[in-house]
């Protein structure tokens, strides 16, 4: 097996503060340079469960082909985008 692609989920669920939220333009800011996709969720922009409607996508980083599953996880987990991790980017952090 090999892989030439992480995928990483955004619903915005770490806070009910717009202000908080990343947006696919927040990406293209933190990860300059670095290619991807982003494909909106289903939910975008939708009420999901107890949560308002926000931008909700996926993005996918394109990354040197790996047949390494540790190398994988390990990059899986170094990055700031999962889901609930409240380190790296976020929007208030960009310059005005």
């Amino acid at each position: 097996m090999w892989s030439n692609a992480l995928p990483m989920d955004r619903d915005n669920d770490h806070s009910a503060e717009p202000k908080d939220w990343i947006t696919p333009e927040d990406i293209g800011f933190f990860f300059t340079g670095v290619p991807h996709i982003i494909h909106f969720s289903r939910h975008h922009m939708k009420r999901k469960g107890d949560n308002s409607s926000r931008q909700r996508f996926h993005v996918i980083f394109l990354i040197d082909p790996t047949t390494s599953e540790q190398e994988y996880a390990k990059l899986f987990r170094s990055t700031p985008l999962r889901e609930g991790r409240r380190t790296g980017c976020r929007r208030r952090s960009k310059p005005n």
